[in-house]
């Protein structure tokens, strides 16, 4: 089987209840790319990205894609907090808290996956927040705990 041609198609990607403010720009739409292959045997396979672009992960199309030494072919990308040097000087709990508050990808898997099946309203994503830290209890009661002591 080859490949027998290749389309790519740039589309603006609307956020919901945007603007939303990335960096330093408002944010109205997003730039994801499609990609479409046709085989010689007809196959015709479908590949989506969206890497933000430079107002985000700038990294994105250029970054490590290896994982558990496995070629994932995206970019792997950590999540964290951004935040100012002098809020975090002025609000030391706050700090800490971003230090150690660690969640798994795969719960935030299960909240992506439920929020795109539909639990997406302020209510769900309250129950939701109740279920994972009734489920943690002790891992989120050991990060309030030590962002309380450093803000003694």
């Amino acid at each position: 089987m080859k490949i027998t041609e290749l389309h790519i198609y740039a589309h603006p990607l609307p956020v919901r209840d945007g603007p939303y403010r990335m960096a330093s720009t408002e944010v109205w739409s997003l730039d994801t790319t499609l990609v479409k292959l046709v085989t010689n045997s007809g196959l015709i396979g479908w590949g989506e990205t969206c890497p933000v672009g430079p107002v985000y992960q700038p990294h994105g199309a250029t970054g490590e894609t290896t994982f558990n030494g496995k070629n994932l072919g995206f970019a792997v990308d950590s999540i964290g907090v951004v935040a100012r040097k002098d809020f975090l000087q002025a609000n030391p709990a706050a700090e800490k808290l971003f230090e150690v508050a660690k969640i798994d990808i795969k719960d935030i898997s299960t909240e992506n996956k439920q929020i795109t099946d539909g639990e997406n309203n302020s209510s769900d994503i309250d129950r939701h927040v109740d279920a994972w830290i009734a489920a943690h209890r002790d891992e989120y009661d050991g990060w309030l705990a030590e962002a309380r002591k450093a803000a003694e």
